[in-house]
């Protein structure tokens, strides 16, 4: 384990050192800079050779769509549609994660605009999309189970670990949705902390009903959360075949034909 986190501390280090860049820029958020560091320092060289990630959308078999997301992470081997330049659109039935990355992940009160309430607003239009397979996992000999299409929001810098808490269960409560619409983990590279949910797929469940998210307790484990949680993703999807439901994507033509 000391080696995997000191290994990971130091992919934090150049991620933090290539941060410094974004200071320089004009407006409040660099997406495209803090996007463009954390594909070339951390999933491009980690990733298993098995999934790959692109800029895009998703969509389902409803014909719903997810807006624009930073990247989404997805078997290397499924389909997508290329629009143009850099810009897909993905299978929301291939999709293993989707991530949404700040330079600065900021917080506001109520229904006041602010980078982490758009990073949440589009966590629910994913989490909203039809998934006709879940990703499955087992771990202590049980069956875990993500039902919704992973989330994670990944930001160089932003809130303490207290105040995105508080503002989790703020957004929560006040648009009165359940908790498997929320992110499955949150980073923020420069406090030193990640947010995870107890379901089951990283950290076990807590008794506590009120209990909803762990953290890590060591500042130099800021990664492994994230790293973590898509190898046990893209190792259980791996694991199991998934066809492709294409079927119910195609239902329309296969009606009238």
């Amino acid at each position: 384990m000391r080696i995997l986190i000191e290994h990971l501390n130091n992919v934090a280090k150049a991620l933090r050192s290539n941060s410094e860049q974004f200071k320089i820029a004009m407006h409040g958020d660099n997406t495209g800079g803090a996007r463009e560091a954390l594909s070339k320092f951390f999933l491009e060289k980690h990733l298993p050779h098995s999934a790959t990630f692109v800029t895009g959308e998703l969509f389902d078999q409803e014909d719903d769509r997810s807006g624009q997301i930073d990247l989404i992470v997805y078997p290397i081997s499924s389909p997508k549609l290329h629009l143009f330049n850099d810009i897909n659109l993905v299978f929301n039935d291939s999709a293993l994660a989707t991530i949404e990355v700040k330079s600065t992940l900021t917080t506001a009160k109520g229904d006041t605009p602010s980078h982490l309430k758009s990073a949440l607003d589009s966590c629910v239009r994913i989490k909203n999309l039809t998934r006709s397979s879940s990703i499955r996992g087992i771990k202590n000999g049980q069956i875990i189970e993500l039902k919704k299409t992973p989330v994670i929001i990944f930001a160089f810098d932003g809130p303490t670990l207290e105040t995105l808490r508080e503002k989790l269960w703020e957004y929560q409560y006040s648009n009165n949705i359940s908790l498997d619409l929320m992110p499955d983990l949150i980073t923020v590279l420069n406090r030193d902390y990640y947010l995870v949910q107890n379901n089951g797929w990283l950290i076990d469940p807590v008794k506590e009903e009120n209990v909803h998210w762990s953290n890590n307790e060591e500042p130099e484990g800021v990664l492994l959360g994230m790293y973590a949680y898509l190898t046990l993703i893209i190792d259980a999807y791996s694991s199991q075949p998934h066809p492709m439901p294409f079927s119910k994507y195609l239902r329309e033509i296969t009606k009238n034909s």
